[in-house]
């Protein structure tokens, strides 16, 4: 249970027993008879008082604080109710009900305070049962036969509110490791940033989603005379091309620290200052650059000879996010985003073609040709 889940829980169980007291204290005016019943009374307000204190302590967020204060608050109060009325009214028994209810209040790491809570309750529990209310008041078989049934009652409690905790620590274990799962999942698919707050937000905001970007570089890989090679080889063969190719340029992804946003057909997306906006423009330009490089040279080892490579690079400014409900993708959207498909579309084979913002960027790193102006669709005139 997160810290936020345990407050309330411990919330909850502060209400419940103001609750409880204040119907108890109402109850006890219509009796008459009762010795002492204003003294009764005023020990349920008082602890009501601290209960209501330990509500406010968990909703402020001091958990910890609020989580004695009502462990405190409660044995006080059986303490006191059981002295004040001198007689068994089997008020004991509300400590084995203390003993499970404080399983919920303690984080995994809590094992020896919650020990020692159990150890408390199951003590209290046994000292009230067996030794304020059985000696000196019956025989002798009956107090052993009381005792044993105490010393049992108290350990089988015990013994189930730990194989009760272990099973909780259990499952909580099992679901974090399934949200590490998730979130590393998540983290493949989606920018980290967008990741971690779709797993933070009960209700994510579509608008927290999306993220305008001032320079990012956006580069473009397809295959060259891929159809042929297509219609020589079975589907089956040719996912497999594409899955272990693919496979390829996610680890150099990783490595370059670049951001894959999306694969179409036999097209492979990707991006840089996407997860991290503090790059420089000459940054972002020579990382992309870089990665490119890097692609060139892992194809021509481990693809075919029948199907060659080029790619499009641009830089610029562009938004990214997330959209639609059912099976929401991850896309980029601006210019940046279209220069870059329409410099991959007209590059040739094993030719990166990168925009004149991409070159000034980069040009102290890597060398460029002359560049070439092209009427591309859509763009109009580019260099």
């Amino acid at each position: 249970l997160t810290m936020n889940k345990r407050a309330d829980i411990l919330g909850g169980v502060c209400i419940f027993l103001c609750l409880i007291l204040f119907i108890q204290s109402l109850k006890l005016l219509s009796f008459s008879g009762i010795p002492n019943i204003q003294i009764h009374i005023i020990n349920m307000l008082l602890h009501v008082g601290c209960f209501l204190s330990a509500f406010f302590l968990s909703k402020l967020g001091f958990f910890k604080l609020a989580r004695w204060l009502l462990i405190l608050t409660y044995i006080s109060y059986l303490i006191t109710a059981i002295l004040l009325w001198k007689m068994n009214l089997n008020i004991q028994f509300y400590f084995l009900l203390g003993m499970f209810t404080s399983l919920y209040f303690f984080h995994q790491h809590e094992t020896m305070q919650l020990w020692i809570t159990l150890w408390i309750f199951c003590g209290l529990f046994i000292y009230f049962q067996n030794g304020v209310f059985v000696s000196g008041r019956a025989e002798d078989w009956q107090t052993g036969l009381i005792t044993v049934n105490t010393w049992t009652l108290s350990i089988s409690c015990f013994l189930l509110a730990t194989w009760i905790r272990r099973q909780m620590d259990h499952n909580w274990q099992q679901m974090q490791l399934a949200e590490q799962k998730t979130r590393q999942l998540l983290q493949k698919v989606i920018p980290n940033h967008i990741a971690s707050y779709l797993m933070s937000a009960s209700h994510p905001n579509i608008d927290r989603c999306i993220t305008e970007h001032s320079f990012i570089s956006i580069i473009f890989i397809d295959f060259t005379r891929f159809t042929p090679y297509s219609r020589q080889t079975s589907d089956r063969n040719l996912v497999m091309f594409l899955h272990r190719i693919y496979s390829t340029f996610d680890t150099l992804a990783e490595q370059h620290h670049i951001t894959k946003i999306k694969t179409n057909g036999d097209q492979y997306i990707a991006a840089v200052g996407l997860d991290n906006q503090s790059l420089s423009a000459y940054e972002t330009s020579q990382r992309c650059c870089e990665f490119a490089l890097a692609i060139s040279r892992k194809f021509a080892i481990e693809a075919d000879a029948d199907i060659g490579i080029k790619m499009g690079i641009a830089s610029g400014n562009a938004i990214s996010g997330i959209i639609g409900q059912t099976k929401p993708t991850f896309d980029v959207w601006g210019n940046a985003m279209n220069l870059a498909s329409r410099l991959e579309s007209t590059a040739t084979n094993r030719e990166i073609q990168v925009c004149q913002q991409t070159m000034m960027y980069s040009m102290q790193s890597y060398n460029f040709c002359s560049g070439l102006a092209l009427s591309l669709k859509g763009l109009g005139q580019v260099t």
